[in-house]
């Protein structure tokens, strides 16, 4: 019998180290896929992401809601049974046999993941394919600044996908390897971060290959956003929630506490969460119909173009 294959979710929003800490896992000889997206002035140390799961992805999230600028609110119930029942099934599953290696773990990392999770871990189930999860995490106000230089988001939506990317990952740990990872800590010390990691998902570092990276790729520069606080205010709920989040995992990334010890308030993050999904979906709705306008407008201006 073959042994079981293996997957690493990396989850993690935008802008949270996701990518730095997926090239990390090639010191334990991780595969990160066969066709990855090209550096860009967004991110020139590159994305480390497999452009053909960012593309299933991204078609399965337009799919389940097609008026919808999907990127805040996880999956229903609902969804992931449509996703299940649909030819996405099928796809999904041939991508992961076609690309995970028989001698090695794949590492799976989309920045739309987290929405994902309940359709990913149904699909490694059926396959039988052992999975594991990371999850980066970064103080939200360097997220959300920047996001905003970036790609000029609002700071509000930045910490509401921030929220729900950590709170839905969260959601989905129990009963695997799993380990958290702060941006900041990963910057500072690489080795002791590549450790906690291999540690967490039993996988053996190769010396060589973690020293190259300490030394070579990482760069304290990559930390573009150094947080001034004393220039924001946590009155808003959604940035009074996010900092209080972080605060306790930023204790569970450096080993101060265990995960279990903040249970309960997991719990009131999730229904804090689900209590103003409602509004969540209303914004995702708003931005999907800018979008479609903003669209709609080039086209116009092109057609009334001389040619």
């Amino acid at each position: 019998m073959q042994p079981k294959k293996n997957l690493i979710l990396v989850l993690g929003m935008k802008r949270s180290g996701t990518s730095v800490l997926t090239k990390g896992l090639e010191t334990m000889g991780v595969s990160l896929g066969d066709n990855l997206m090209p550096p860009n002035e967004f991110n020139e140390t590159g994305y480390w992401e497999d452009w053909d799961f960012h593309e299933l992805n991204f078609q399965m999230l337009k799919a389940c809601a097609k008026n919808r600028a999907r990127r805040i609110v996880p999956l229903s119930e609902t969804e992931k049974d449509f996703l299940l029942n649909s030819e996405y099934f099928l796809r999904a599953s041939e991508l992961l046999l076609k690309k995970i290696p028989q001698d090695r773990p794949l590492a799976l990392k989309v920045p739309t993941a987290s929405l994902l999770i309940p359709f990913w871990k149904k699909i490694c189930e059926v396959l039988e394919i052992h999975l594991s999860i990371v999850i980066a995490i970064r103080h939200p106000i360097s997220v959300a600044i920047s996001v905003e230089r970036s790609f000029q988001d609002l700071q509000e939506k930045s910490f509401w996908i921030w929220i729900s990317s950590l709170v839905t990952s969260l959601q989905h740990t129990q009963g695997y390897s799993y380990v958290l990872v702060d941006y900041d800590e990963l910057l500072q010390n690489p080795s002791r971060q590549m450790e906690r990691i291999a540690s967490a998902l039993h996988l053996k570092i190769d010396p060589e290959l973690l020293q190259g990276y300490a030394q070579h790729f990482i760069d304290p520069a990559l930390r573009h956003v150094m947080i001034e606080k004393q220039h924001y205010s946590n009155s808003d709920l959604c940035l009074t929630l996010a900092l209080q989040m972080y605060e306790k995992l930023l204790a569970v990334a450096q080993d101060q506490i265990f995960i279990e010890e903040i249970q309960h308030l997991m719990e009131q993050w999730s229904e804090k969460l689900r209590s103003i999904q409602g509004l969540l979906v209303i914004i995702e709705m708003h931005e999907f119909t800018i979008a479609r306008l903003v669209d709609l407008h080039m086209e116009l201006m092109n057609s009334n173009s001389p040619s």
